[in-house]
C-alpha cells in the first residue's frame, strides 16, 4: 500500500518536467552534484554529527530510529520515517515575519550535496509551484492510511522549481503541504484530472518546511533519473507578505503595510499627474486667448503721439549750399518787388 504513493509521485513530477521541458528556459548552471545513496557513515566530515537536528525539533527516540535508517538517492519514499516527520510538519506552529525571515535558506547545491546536515531541519525555500493535487488517506488510494497521520486530514502534493531568481529546470523540488497551499497559491490555470496546474511561469512563493530527503525518480522525456529534494511544508507566504505576519499553516498574511505603501504610491503619482494636466490646460488656454484677439491696435491719439517722436528723414537732415541759400532769397525778393510795381 506504501509503495502506492511512490508511484503516484513519480508520474506527477514526470508530467511536470515534461510540461515545463517546453516552458521553462534552461540555465547554464552545472548540475546538481551526485548524491551518494548511503548513510550518514560514507561521509567522514559528516560522520560526528547527527541525522536529524534536536535543536530545531524534539524528537523521541523512535523518531530518532527511524530517521538515521534513511538513505538519500534511492527510490523509497514511503517509508516510517517519512510519516512521522509529516506528523511533526503538521504540529510547527506558526511563525512570524521575523521567524519566517530567520530560517535558514540553503542553496539547492549545498541542500543536494549535505541532505544529512539538514535532514528534519527547518528551512526556508522560494519555489516556483506548477502542480498541486489533494491526496487524502484511503486503502486504495496514493496517500496510505498510517498511524502517524489522521485519516480526516488531507495532504497537498506540490511539484515546484528553485526559484532564488528565475525557474530553473535544472533545480526540481518534491513538497507535501500539511494546509491548503491554494489560500495562498489562489486559483489555477487549468486542471488535469485531480491535479490543479500552474501555467506559465508557477506561483512564485516561499516556504517553511521540514527537509525530508533526497528522491530520485525518473523524468518523462529525459534519459536520465533525478535527485528531488523532498520537503515536508508546513507554512507558505508571497513575497508582500514579508512585511506582514503570516498565517498559520499554507495561509500567509496578506501584507496590509506594503499593499498600503503601493496605494499611498499611485495615489502620489496620480495627484502629481494631475497637477501637470491642470497647468498644461491653463496654457493651452492662454495661447488660445491670444490667437483669437489677434494683433493690438492703437488708438489715433498714440499714433501721432509715434508720429511726432519719429525721425526726420534722411533727406530732410542733408545741409544747404550757404550761396544757393543767398541766391534762393535774392530771387524771392526781385520777384516780389516786381509783382509790386506790376500791380501799380
Amino acid at each position: 500500500m506504501r509503495h502506492m504513493i511512490q508511484v503516484r509521485t513519480i508520474v506527477l513530477t514526470a508530467c511536470v518536467m515534461g510540461m515545463l521541458a517546453g516552458q521553462v528556459p534552461a540555465q547554464e548552471a552545472p548540475a546538481p552534484a551526485a548524491v551518494a545513496a548511503t548513510g550518514p557513515a560514507s561521509a567522514p566530515a559528516e560522520a560526528a554529527r547527527p541525522n536529524w537536528s534536536e535543536a530545531a525539533i524534539e524528537l523521541s527516540e523512535r523518531e530518532k530510529t527511524a530517521l538515521s535508517a534513511v538513505r538519500d538517492g534511492n527510490t523509497q519514499l514511503a517509508e516510517t520515517a517519512f510519516f512521522m516527520l509529516l506528523s511533526r510538519a503538521g504540529h510547527m506552529k506558526p511563525l512570524s515575519a521575523e521567524e519566517f525571515g530567520a530560517l535558514e535558506q540553503p542553496s539547492f547545491p549545498n541542500l543536494m550535496a549535505h541532505p544529512t546536515r539538514y535532514r528534519a531541519q527547518p528551512i526556508r525555500l522560494t519555489i516556483s509551484v506548477f502542480t498541486m493535487q489533494k491526496f487524502v488517506p484511503s486503502q486504495t488510494g496514493p496517500f496510505p492510511v498510517t498511524p502517524h497521520w489522521p485519516r480526516d486530514r488531507a495532504v497537498w502534493y506540490l511539484t515546484a522549481l528553485n526559484t532564488p531568481v528565475k525557474p530553473d529546470r535544472e533545480q526540481p523540488l518534491m513538497l507535501y503541504c500539511v494546509s491548503d497551499p491554494s489560500l495562498v497559491l489562489g486559483n489555477p490555470s487549468r486542471t488535469e484530472g485531480e491535479a490543479a496546474i500552474y501555467a506559465g511561469m508557477g506561483r512564485r512563493v516561499e516556504v517553511a518546511g521540514l527537509f525530508y530527503k533526497i528522491h530520485l525518480a525518473k523524468a518523462l522525456g529525459e534519459d536520465r533519473q533525478r535527485d528531488y529534494p523532498v520537503v515536508l511544508a508546513w507554512q507558505m507566504s508571497t513575497r508582500l507578505a514579508a512585511t506582514g505576519v503570516p498565517g498559520a499553516g499554507a495561509g500567509a498574511g496578506q501584507g496590509a503595510g506594503s499593499a498600503m505603501g503601493i496605494l499611498w504610491a499611485i495615489f502620489a503619482v496620480m495627484l502629481v499627474l494631475a497637477v501637470v494636466f491642470l497647468m498644461l490646460r491653463r496654457r493651452v488656454r492662454q495661447l488660445k486667448s491670444a490667437s483669437l484677439l489677434g494683433p493690438k491696435y492703437k488708438p489715433l491719439r498714440d499714433l501721432k503721439a509715434d508720429e511726432a517722436k519719429k525721425p526726420l528723414p534722411p533727406e530732410e537732415l542733408i545741409e544747404v549750399d550757404p550761396l544757393l541759400k543767398q541766391a534762393a532769397e535774392q530771387f524771392k525778393k526781385e520777384r516780389e518787388g516786381h509783382d509790386q510795381h506790376g500791380s501799380g
